[in-house]
């Protein structure tokens, strides 16, 4: 098995002491972790995949696995017409989740947490703000996340 990272470490959005013990745990199962490294082309033959990187040598594998992050699509959604920018890569929200008079966001499109349950509390506080119920703001200081991991058969049977 080969990762390529395009980032710098794995786990970029975790402690860096998350990704160096991942990647440590990956190479004990006799895999490869090519940090700093951004595919450049990929191509299928019979003989597999063939991943081409930025820097170094081809990598041939038979499996692929893309895994390229979320992005909210915001184009198309007609965000021009309240002053709001579509090319964004997410709709900027106050504390009520206003993004503008009228217009509230919440979710992925925000660009926070990108978590249900952080969807769920954004719209609790749209919704009273909505409603003009009375609340608190957002406030994102303990924001409960996860990352799952399961490298090489050793862990399997954990």
């Amino acid at each position: 098995m080969t990762v390529v990272e395009a980032m710098g470490r794995l786990l970029p959005a975790e402690e860096p002491e998350a990704g160096a013990l991942l990647a440590d745990v990956l190479r004990a199962e006799g895999g490869t972790v090519r940090t700093g490294a951004r595919a450049t082309g990929v191509r299928h033959r019979e003989d597999g995949f063939r991943l081409t990187p930025d820097a170094g040598e081809e990598i041939t594998r038979q499996r692929l696995l893309r895994a390229t992050g979320r992005r909210a699509r915001l184009a198309g959604l007609g965000l021009e017409t309240v002053g709001l920018d579509p090319e964004a890569r997410a709709v900027d929200v106050d504390g009520r989740m206003r993004a503008a008079d009228g217009v509230w966001g919440v979710g992925a499109l925000t660009g926070r947490g990108l978590f249900t349950h952080v969807a769920m509390y954004q719209a609790e506080i749209a919704v009273r703000d909505i409603l003009d119920a009375p609340g608190s703001k957002t406030d994102y200081c303990a924001l409960p996340r996860v990352t799952f991991t399961r490298p090489g058969s050793r862990l399997r049977g954990a």
